[in-house]
């Protein structure tokens, strides 16, 4: 049916052209759309005719006409307000959206950024100095805790939340006051063996030193090491001398004769001889003092 000059509708049976100059078209029929990933099917698939009301540049406004029927079976025409509204709600999801996304970033903090144009939350974590664009690697490398060494030992790992222990050692004394640790030499220490530039002293009651040797004399500032004072004891001989002037010589290991009976006379009561050929010194009454007896 056509109504209005130079109208057609003979494309299809039963078209339908309103107006002067409306031509009627081949009829499309739409099952269903895809937004954003998702496909969604329609009612009203199955047309067999069209109603036109003008031609390609030459298109009309169909004005007054009703809210249609919304719903998964309506196949009423719907008007501009309904359309509207649909847009006021897509536009307040949009601002739900964008709220959502500066929310996620927000609270993932670092350089965390929302993108509104993409809708997208591009995630920056700075962990240790080390920046992760997920949050899963950001937890992966905080998980790994920290390890613990000594004298090139094979390290141990410690755990987020794990305490690690120190203990006292042998002469070590460890205190701690709040998140300061004291190591400290224990008051009461026990050594094998104690070496101070090239002395030694180790736990068999004896002195290593391979020092300067220093000469042990009167008056003598000098620090002297356990050669020196051994040479002074061992080397230094000793001379004794009885009343008749001989002088006696002995070394530290040779011994020293006392012997009585010397026929001598002398003005005291006690004479004492010494003999500088066997090394003794007789210490007697003298022969004078026993005549007046």
């Amino acid at each position: 049916m056509a109504l209005g000059q130079g109208a057609k509708a003979n494309t299809n049976a039963n078209d339908i052209a309103l107006g002067a100059g409306s031509i009627t078209g081949a009829v499309v029929n739409t099952a269903n759309a895809t937004v954003d990933k998702n496909t969604y099917t329609y009612a009203g698939t199955n047309a067999t005719s069209t109603v036109s009301v003008g031609t390609v540049g030459n298109e009309r406004t169909i004005t007054n006409v009703a809210a249609g029927r919304v719903s998964a079976t309506s196949t009423d025409a719907i008007n501009g307000s309904q359309l509207h509204r649909t847009n006021q709600a897509v536009t307040a999801l949009g601002s739900n959206l964008d709220t959502a996304g500066q929310s996620v970033a927000t609270a993932l903090g670092g350089s965390s950024a929302y993108n509104s144009t993409t809708h997208q939350v591009n995630a920056s974590l700075n962990v240790n100095g080390n920046t992760y664009t997920t949050v899963e690697s950001a937890i992966k490398y905080a998980a790994q805790g920290w390890n613990v060494q000594t004298n090139s030992d094979t390290a141990s790992n410690v755990a987020p939340g794990s305490t690690v222990q120190f203990k006292d050692g042998k002469n070590i004394k460890i205190t701690r006051n709040g998140k300061d640790i004291t190591v400290a030499t224990a008051d009461d220490v026990t050594f094998t063996k104690v070496t101070s530039g090239s002395m030694t002293v180790n736990n068999t009651d004896s002195i290593v030193n391979g020092g300067t040797k220093n000469y042990v004399t009167q008056g003598s500032a000098s620090v002297v090491n356990g050669g020196d004072v051994y040479t002074a004891i061992n080397t230094t001989n000793q001379q004794y001398q009885g009343d008749n002037g001989a002088v006696v010589t002995r070394n530290p290991n040779q011994i020293l004769k006392v012997k009585g009976g010397s026929t001598t006379g002398t003005e005291n009561n006690i004479q004492t001889v010494s003999n500088a050929t066997d090394g003794s010194i007789s210490v007697k009454l003298a022969e004078k003092n026993r005549s007046r007896h």
